[in-house]
C-alpha cells in the first residue's frame, strides 16, 4: 500500500473596503476574493474590524461580502482583516485590507445631574452649568428638525436652561450650558435637560434634581354659592371656606400686603371671618365664616382674596349671591 501526502495549495487573498471613509449610520462594505491555480476555491471567511468580528459568511465564486452593522463602530480608525477557512484543496489564511475611517461626532458632557440645594417656591437658585464638549472627528449639529436643546419631564416648568452652543459644535469645540432651579410646586421636583443633536445615540441628558419647601393653599370646598337673599338681610354659612396647608412648612397670612379680604365689585355684600391669622402649620387647616348681606338686587360675585407666604402669593375663592 502506497500513501500519498497531498499538500493544500496557498490561494491568492485579496480583501477591500467600501467606502473607506463614512459615518456610522452607513457603513463600509467589505469584501475578500480568493483565488487559486486550480478549481474556484470554497469555504467561508469572518471578518474583523476593529473589535467586531462577523458571523461566518460563505464565499460564493471565490468571493465573499458583509456590510458592517451600522452604530458598530464609534468614531475613528480602524484596521481590517478577513480569516479565510480553508476547503479541500486550498489552506486557510488571514487578508489585511488597511483601514477604514468612521465619522461621527461625540458629545461628551463634564456633567450629567445637577443635584440643586433646597429652594423656596417661588425663589431662584444658584445657577449650575456644564460643558458639552465634541470629542469626536466631525460635525456635531444642534440645529434643524427635532434637535435642540429642551427641558423635558413632570417637573420642567420649574426650571430653565439657557446655552451658547448655537446651531452645533465643530470637531474640538466647547459650549455651555445652564439650568436655574425655579420652584413653582413644592416638594421633590425632576426634569431632563434633553439634547437632540446629530450624535447617536440622542438624547444626550443631564438630569435635574431639586426640592422645593414652603406653604401651598389648597381649598378643600367648593366656591360658595348663597341663596337669593332679601336685600339688607344677613344670611352667614359657617366655615364656607375650608384652607388646608398641603406644602411643607408654615402658611402665613401675616407681613406687607398679606391678610384675607374680600374683594370685587360687590365686595359690599360680603363679609368675613376666619381662624387663619395665627397662621397654618404643615398639614393643617383653617376655616373662613362668610356673611351675605346683599345691597341690591339681582346676581352678585366678589372674590375672598388670599394674601400669603404662599408662590404666587395671591389666591382668590369666588363667592356669589342673589338679591331680591
Amino acid at each position: 500500500t502506497t500513501k500519498v501526502s497531498v499538500t493544500a495549495l496557498a490561494p491568492t487573498l485579496a480583501l477591500s473596503a467600501s467606502p473607506t471613509t463614512t459615518t456610522i449610520s452607513s457603513m463600509p462594505t467589505v469584501t475578500l476574493k480568493v483565488s487559486g491555480s486550480n478549481l474556484t476555491p470554497t469555504g467561508t471567511a469572518n471578518f474583523v474590524a476593529g473589535w467586531y468580528t462577523s458571523p461566518t459568511v460563505p464565499l460564493v465564486g471565490g468571493v465573499a461580502k458583509f456590510t458592517l452593522p451600522n452604530f458598530t463602530l464609534a468614531a475613528g480608525v480602524y484596521s481590517i482583516s478577513a480569516i479565510y477557512s480553508g476547503d479541500s484543496i486550498y489552506r486557510s489564511g488571514t487578508a489585511a485590507g488597511g483601514n477604514i475611517t468612521i465619522t461621527a461626532p461625540v458629545p461628551v458632557l463634564s456633567s450629567t445631574i445637577f443635584s440643586f440645594p433646597y429652594t423656596n417656591v417661588g425663589v431662584k437658585s444658584a445657577l449650575m452649568s456644564a460643558t458639552l464638549t465634541n470629542k469626536g472627528n466631525a460635525p456635531l449639529l444642534l440645529s434643524g428638525g427635532t434637535r435642540g436643546i429642551t427641558i423635558t419631564g413632570t417637573g420642567a416648568t420649574s426650571y430653565s436652561q439657557t446655552n451658547n452652543c448655537g446651531t452645533g459644535l465643530a470637531v474640538g469645540q466647547s459650549c455651555t450650558i445652564t439650568a436655574t432651579f425655579f420652584p413653582v410646586n413644592v416638594g421633590s421636583l425632576a426634569a431632563v435637560v434633553a439634547i437632540e443633536d446629530s450624535a447617536w445615540p440622542v438624547p444626550q441628558t443631564i438630569t435635574l434634581v431639586g426640592y422645593s419647601t414652603g406653604p401651598k393653599i389648597t381649598v378643600m370646598t367648593a366656591p360658595p354659592v348663597f341663596a337669593a337673599t332679601k336685600v339688607g338681610t344677613a344670611v352667614t354659612m359657617a366655615n364656607a371656606v375650608v384652607i388646608y396647608n398641603s406644602g411643607n412648612s408654615s402658611l402665613l397670612f401675616t407681613g406687607p400686603g398679606a391678610g384675607i379680604s374680600i374683594t370685587g365689585a360687590n365686595a359690599s355684600s360680603f363679609s368675613q371671618t376666619n381662624t387663619c391669622l395665627a397662621g397654618v402649620a404643615y398639614r393643617g387647616q383653617c376655616t373662613v365664616t362668610l356673611t351675605f348681606t346683599p345691597t341690591q338686587t339681582g346676581p352678585l360675585i366678589a372674590a375672598l382674596t388670599l394674601v400669603s407666604n404662599v408662590y404666587p402669593t395671591t389666591q382668590a375663592v369666588i363667592l356669589t349671591g342673589t338679591g331680591q
